[in-house]
């Protein structure tokens, strides 16, 4: 018998003893389940938990329940993950059986480590789903999108074990391959990173699928799909250059710990989106050398054209409303600044230097990489959903007295655990609404009229910047002020907005944005209101009320 008889042999006798291994362990898994199911259970919950709320979900758990914003789901017992268990340790116990130069010992810690891949897999599959389900208001238990789910987290499932056996069978040869320590940091770089930056994402994906209120940011992940999509396929094309390592390894270094210091106290989606963008260029660097950085510059200015706020500022400054003139308006320096990148990219050469990477570099990138996650694990699961901050509102000023106003189901839902008061005042004929919002919850659901409104049908007509009195003008503030119509309604309203932190005041959001990170720098944790107050009277009528108005206090806790 020749020697590659003897390989075929060898593989074909492996294959089969391993497929009668995996069935035999798939008839005695069927036995252990009755026994583990229950905890199989409870587990998912805890991590899928751990997952929504590094998405930004504000969920809590009892048991196997889920609870987000009044909507709850269960663990059931077939999303236990003892399916997931089950299909992954066979496909392992097969893939190691014919795998050659692995030892036993290699075989074994392999298919041990199935079990913590597959709960692993499953938790996110069950978070995927909740989330899911949250967003579309309505439970995925069936149907194409669960299956598609179920199916995409088996892919990642089996993705990290073949990773994860490639590894250890190369592991004996990883410090003489440059390729393969290539490949370990960048999988494991990426993988920290999703996770740094999914809070980010999430809370972009809340913006992009709009409410009830506005859907000024709806399609705007075209922009980010689009940048994203040409930075992806110009990296790949890039041969790698490590010529400008150490400039990169600094950028990214200094980037990280700013967003750390950032969020100590609160998520900022803002420096989020930002020091993501910037830690794409610096891991350009990188790899890939200057003048690629250089080239996808205009493709990340592209991935923040669809960052939500930025359709609200365009329409805040040409006095549009909606999203289709934003998006419009977006769409020619789109194409310029891809067409730039494209252009930069060919005068880049076709083979750039080849220079010896200095593995160093990868030390300091990937320590600040671990220690932003664990910033990240520690901030999710050390503190609990935002609580509602008692705060305390006059219901008379002079002669107005104020009524509360019920929020409508829609708005209890949108607000979620916000505190929000809502409330209107009367002086005789005339009358003045008040809405007050905290950022005690969160700061993602403060909202300006413009977002709130416009998505009720009313149009902007004039917008401008006033200065108030407040209460016996003791107190001068800085305020939005709009003018609006809906042709659903008679006659114009009159809005007025401002945010304060209780020591300062600022008309609009990028203010409050600028003061709350220099506030994070200093390890200080900003609760910031929104004032917005309207009527359908005229300004002499919002005069008179501001006249006697007084700012809220906060009761004691």
């Amino acid at each position: 018998m020749t020697k590659t008889e003897n390989i075929q042999t060898k593989f074909w006798l492996d294959f089969l003893l391993s497929t009668i291994t995996a069935l035999l362990f798939c008839f005695l898994f069927l036995y252990i389940n009755a026994f583990i199911s229950v905890q199989l259970r409870q587990i998912s919950s805890v991590i899928a938990r751990f997952f929504l709320k590094m998405m930004n979900f504000s969920v809590t758990r009892s048991g196997t329940l889920l609870t987000i914003s009044g909507m709850q789901f269960d663990v059931a017992p077939a999303c236990s993950g003892s399916g997931f268990i089950t299909m992954l340790t066979a496909v392992g116990i097969i893939l190691c059986g014919i795998r050659s130069g692995m030892t036993l010992t290699k075989k074994i810690f392999c298919i041990a480590m199935t079990v913590p891949v597959a709960v692993f897999a499953n938790a996110l599959r069950v978070a995927l789903l909740t989330g899911g389900s949250y967003l579309v208001q309505e439970q995925i238990t069936a149907g194409v999108l669960h299956t598609l789910i179920g199916l995409l987290s088996f892919v990642f499932a089996i993705l990290m074990f073949f990773l994860l056996s490639e590894a250890v069978t190369e592991i004996k040869f990883a410090a003489k391959k440059t390729a393969d320590l290539n490949k370990i940091f960048l999988f494991t770089l990426g993988l920290l990173l999703l996770f740094v930056y999914l809070p980010f994402f999430i809370s972009c994906m809340f913006e992009w699928k709009g409410g009830a209120f506005s859907r000024e940011d709806s399609y705007a992940f075209i922009y980010v799909i689009a940048g994203g999509s040409a930075f992806l396929t110009s990296w790949y094309r890039q041969p790698n250059d490590y010529s400008s390592g150490t400039a990169g390894t600094i950028i990214f270094c200094l980037c990280t710990a700013f967003l750390i210091l950032v969020q100590q106290n609160t998520s900022n989606n803002y420096a989020q989106g930002i020091s993501m963008l910037v830690t794409l260029f610096s891991l350009a660097l990188i790899f890939k050398g200057r003048k690629f950085a250089l080239a996808i510059t205009p493709l990340l200015i592209v991935v923040l054209l669809g960052y939500p706020k930025v359709s609200e500022t365009i329409n805040h400054m040409f006095g549009f409303s909606g999203y289709v003139y934003s998006m419009l308006l977006r769409l020619f320096p789109a194409i310029m600044l891809i067409a730039l990148s494209r252009i930069l990219y060919i005068l880049t050469p076709e083979k750039a230097p080849i220079v010896t990477p200095r593995p160093y570099l990868f030390i300091p990138v990937l320590v600040l990489a671990l220690t932003a996650f664990g910033f990240q694990v520690v901030k999710t699961t050390a503190h609990p959903a935002g609580k509602r901050l008692p705060i305390s509102i006059s219901f008379l000023y002079g002669d107005w007295e104020g009524r509360d106003i019920p929020l409508s189901n829609t708005e209890k839902q949108f607000f979620g655990n916000q505190t929000v008061i809502n409330r209107i005042y009367h002086n005789g004929s005339d009358s003045v609404g008040l809405l007050l919002i905290s950022s005690a919850a969160g700061r993602r659901k403060i909202h300006t009229p413009e977002y709130c409104q416009t998505g009720a049908g009313w149009k902007i007509l004039k917008r401008s910047h006033v200065s108030l009195l407040l209460g016996d003008n003791k107190e001068s503030v800085r305020a939005v002020k709009l003018l609006m119509g809906n042709q659903a309604y008679p006659g114009l309203r009159t809005f007025v907005y401002w945010f304060s932190d209780g020591k300062k005041t600022f008309p609009e959001y990028p203010g409050v944005i600028f003061q709350d990170t220099l506030n994070a720098l200093k390890g200080e944790k900003t609760n910031w209101f929104l004032y917005a107050l309207w009527t359908d009277n005229n300004e002499i009528t919002l005069n008179q009320f501001f006249s006697v108005f007084k700012p809220l206090t906060m009761l004691k806790q």
